[in-house]
């Protein structure tokens, strides 16, 4: 039986560490997917035990899941260099830390966490025009059918590609090159959490992978130069956004 208590401890004291020193928490975050991987793997065996400790088991499970988005959140913002923005998500990742471990130990919140008051949660339809806009000047480089392609692989990869996800708009996205209601459902849903600078990192991610993919058997086509001109013309149009 996996030891519930002490790997709960582990990850919150890890959290306190990486937040108060503003660093990344990738490794919390691997330890937080592992222990919900033990508890699904240990499934059938945990709902044997009496109620009050399977409340307790699925409670926690729930908690890791909020916690294990805020914590994914966090990395991505300090990746993208907005510490400001991470900073704020720090707030949300200590309430969610006190709430877990409150209901682990039989207090059982269920007040609402605040969300961030920062530019990755208000402004939502700002955000999604902004990102427009540069998916637009993309669209005038590659043409639409492909750069949307590389718009909803980058969105995919940002999800993790989360097949499993209780939140629909967080699942995997097809990449058929159509901006129809899935893809904008999407991208609606990941504007309320990221400000644009980390969605437009995305695309980009999501175009040299495209590239890469495409071209990787095709010895007529010089991928790495191909990749070069990418990142150099999504570069350019990143300096130009605003202007």
């Amino acid at each position: 039986m996996i030891d519930l208590n002490s790997i709960n401890s582990k990850i919150t004291n890890e959290l306190n560490i990486c937040t108060s020193q503003g660093i990344s928490a990738q490794n919390t975050l691997s330890s937080i997917q592992q222990l919900k991987s033990s508890i699904t793997r240990e499934y059938d065996t945990l709902m044997n035990l009496p109620q009050e400790q399977k409340s307790k088991i699925m409670a926690l499970y729930n908690d890791l899941n909020e916690l294990e988005y805020s914590v994914y959140r966090y990395n991505e913002l300090l990746k993208a260099g907005l510490v400001k923005e991470a900073q704020a998500e720090v707030n949300v990742i200590i309430q969610l830390s006190k709430k877990l471990i409150d209901n682990f130990n039989g207090k059982f919140v269920n007040e609402p966490i605040a969300k961030s008051n920062t530019n990755t949660t208000l402004n939502t339809d700002n955000n999604i025009q902004e990102v427009l806009d540069f998916l637009q000047k993309h669209i005038r480089k590659v043409g639409t059918e492909q750069a949307v392609k590389d718009f909803q692989r980058g969105l995919n990869i940002l999800n993790k590609y989360n097949k499993k996800s209780p939140i629909e708009a967080k699942r995997p996205i097809e990449e058929d090159g159509v901006l129809g209601n899935q893809t904008y459902s999407c991208l609606e849903n990941v504007c309320k959490y990221y400000p644009p600078i980390v969605l437009r990192k995305y695309i980009t991610r999501g175009a040299v992978n495209n590239a890469v993919f495409d071209t990787k058997n095709d010895h007529r086509i010089d991928t790495d130069k191909k990749v070069l001109n990418i990142c150099k013309n999504l570069s350019k149009e990143e300096t130009n956004v605003g202007r």
